[in-house]
């Protein structure tokens, strides 16, 4: 019998930014499958973690930034490797 393989759902997003760089978000690829939809959620969970922090202008400084992530391949996202890091820019 082959052992079988569990598809896990979640994928790394890693801020590569000046300001919130290094900041990991954890997206479910049930969800958000298009390039946008993963920048919202991620950059949701950016404002989350300062709201709960009380750094409110850090959130207003996210929510006036520009992400996005390069070359995305919704593909290539899917059938990533569950450790896999992805790389949300706002320097471009």
């Amino acid at each position: 019998m082959e052992p079988s393989t569990v598809y896990i759902p979640y994928r790394i997003f890693e801020f590569s930014s000046e300001m919130f760089g290094g900041f990991q978000a954890f997206v479910d690829l049930r969800q958000d499958q298009i390039s946008a939809d993963i920048v919202s959620t991620a950059v949701s969970q950016l404002c989350q973690a300062f709201q709960r922090l009380g750094l409110i202008q850090l959130v207003t400084k996210v929510r006036a930034s520009r992400f996005h992530i390069h070359n995305f391949d919704s593909l290539n996202v899917l059938t990533s490797p569950s450790n896999k890091v992805f790389y949300i820019c706002d320097h471009c």
